[in-house]
């Protein structure tokens, strides 16, 4: 399957995220492979480069592809959250024979899993052990099964792009504030996310914890005036956190200076403004 002697990466899960790592990876000259459910969407991946796989149920995928002999192969990203309930697929799998399925392999999590309450974090802060939502612990319950396959844990606390995030918010009038907007937004861009773990799939890290942030975390009342000075727009409405949903209100500071050091790796766009510029640019504003 890999004749070209090329490195192989097989992408499970190929949203905003998921395409993002995929791209990044063709530019490092991997091979990329991707998963989808939709035949319109594997269109799409092939005209990019990548080697699309439909996938609907284990039965199908085997029909269509060897997976035994890409997943011996392939390093691996898994993107998809775990309320989809795909994971098992997968893991049972990788954990059938260790031996042979030992490539590097990545799951991409969430800070979620440290609660609601405000919080500075790093890689040593431990996740909460109370007033975590069902989807917090459904994602801490994924984390353990994957690093137990040895995969490393990429945290995201926000991630932002041209079409993803504040921008796009600002500019289809979605954007909202909660309360005075004083609740601290750690974000990461796009492009730096995927560098970031196409670093973390070539090092020789396995089971580690990585935080993906720029480490510049702003308030998020920052973020929208510089948005609403920059495209000369009103400030958008501001609600009261009750009433949003909980991304919109969560207060984190994520320091992820660590994993930036342990990857060698710095952020093409070090904060929301310099980030926010090229996604204005790619918009053509």
């Amino acid at each position: 399957m890999n004749s070209n002697n090329r490195e192989t990466l097989l992408v499970i899960g190929v949203g905003n995220v998921g395409e993002a790592i995929a791209r990044a990876a063709l530019q490092c000259q991997y091979s990329v492979y991707a998963t989808t459910r939709s035949e319109k969407k594997a269109e799409q991946l092939s005209a990019l480069g990548l080697k699309p796989i439909i996938i609907s149920n284990r039965e199908g995928y085997q029909l269509n592809h060897d997976l035994q002999t890409l997943l011996s192969e392939c390093s691996l990203v898994y993107t998809i959250a775990p309320e989809a309930k795909q994971d098992d697929l997968w893991l049972e799998q990788l954990s059938s024979n260790p031996g042979e399925y030992s490539r590097p392999r990545i799951y991409i999590s969430s800070t979620t899993v440290y609660g609601g309450t405000t919080v500075e974090i790093d890689e040593t802060t431990a996740t909460a052990a109370v007033q975590l939502s069902s989807w917090s612990k459904a994602r801490m319950a994924a984390e353990e099964r994957w690093r137990g396959q040895g995969a490393n844990i990429v945290r995201i606390s926000g991630f932002y792009g041209p079409f993803d995030g504040p921008v796009d918010a600002m500019l289809n009038g979605s954007a909202q504030i909660a309360d005075e907007g004083l609740n601290w937004v750690s974000l990461i861009h796009l492009d730096d996310l995927a560098v970031m773990t196409i670093k973390a799939l070539q090092s020789d890290l396995s089971g580690r914890t990585l935080l993906a942030a720029d480490g510049n975390p702003a308030r998020q009342i920052e973020l929208y005036r510089w948005l609403s000075r920059r495209l000369d727009k009103p400030m958008p409405p501001t609600l009261s956190a009750k009433d949003l949903h909980p991304s919109l209100t969560v207060s984190r500071k994520v320091n992820p200076t660590a994993t930036h050091a342990l990857l060698n790796f710095q952020p093409q766009y070090p904060n929301f403004e310099a980030g926010f510029e090229q996604c204005l640019a790619v918009r053509n504003l």
